[in-house]
C-alpha cells in the first residue's frame, strides 16, 4: 500500500490497479441482457416449455445475442450461466408456490361453513348423551380432495425478480384459501 502511494499517488493507490490474468470478457449490460432472458417466459418466446433449463436458456442466448449486441455471449458455458443468474439471485427453472386470498366475501363464507361444522357437532354430541333423539335435519358436506390436479392456471406466474423473489411465483389458489376453497355445504330439512 505504501508503495502503491508513493508510486502512483494517494488517489490510485485507494483503487484497484489493474490485475494480471485474463480480462474480463462479459460487459456488465451482456450479463443484463442474460438476466432479462432468464425473467421472460419461454413460452413467450415460442418454446414449448414453460420453464427454462439452463440447456434452453443458453442456447437461446447463444442464438440471439449477437442480434442483441451482445457477441461476448456466443460461447456462453453452462457454469458462466449459473454464475450470472447467481450474481442476480435468480432461480428461473423454479417455482415457488404461494396462496393468494382472492375472494372478498372468504370471511363470511369460511364463517358460514364452520357455523354449520359447530352445528353438527353440537347435534352428534346431543346424540352420545342422549338428549336429541330426533334428527331435524340431515347435512352432506365435502372438502377438498388433495388428489384432484388443477387442470389450468388462473393467475400469471409473477416471473423472477432480484432480491424479491429468485424463482417463478405460481398462486395454488382458485377461490378463497388453499385447503377452504372447496366447501359446499347442503343442509337438508325433514320438510324436504
Amino acid at each position: 500500500m505504501h508503495r502503491k502511494c508513493l508510486q502512483f499517488g494517494l488517489e490510485t493507490a485507494l483503487q484497484e490497479l489493474p490485475r494480471s490474468g485474463k480480462p474480463r470478457q462479459l460487459p456488465d449490460d451482456a450479463k443484463v441482457w442474460v438476466r432479462n432472458c432468464a425473467c421472460r417466459k419461454p413460452k413467450d418466446l415460442g418454446y414449448s416449455y414453460e420453464l427454462w433449463t439452463y440447456q434452453l436458456l443458453v442456447s437461446h442466448i447463444r442464438a440471439h445475442c449477437v442480434e442483441a449486441g451482445h457477441p461476448a455471449l456466443q460461447k456462453l458455458s453452462r457454469s458462466k450461466l449459473h454464475r450470472i443468474l447467481n450474481e442476480g439471485e435468480l432461480r428461473p427453472h423454479k417455482i415457488r408456490y404461494y396462496v393468494e386470498r382472492r375472494d372478498p366475501a372468504f370471511e363470511s363464507k369460511m364463517a358460514n361453513v364452520l357455523h354449520v361444522y359447530k352445528e353438527v357437532e353440537i347435534i352428534n354430541d346431543g346424540m352420545l348423551r342422549g338428549e336429541v333423539r330426533e334428527l331435524g335435519m340431515v347435512t352432506i358436506s365435502y372438502d377438498e380432495k388433495p388428489g384432484i390436479q388443477a387442470l389450468a392456471v388462473t393467475t400469471a406466474d409473477r416471473p423472477p425478480v432480484a432480491g424479491r423473489h429468485p424463482g417463478h411465483l405460481r398462486t395454488t389458489n382458485t377461490s378463497g384459501w388453499g385447503p377452504c376453497r372447496f366447501w359446499p355445504v347442503w343442509i337438508c330439512t325433514a320438510d324436504d
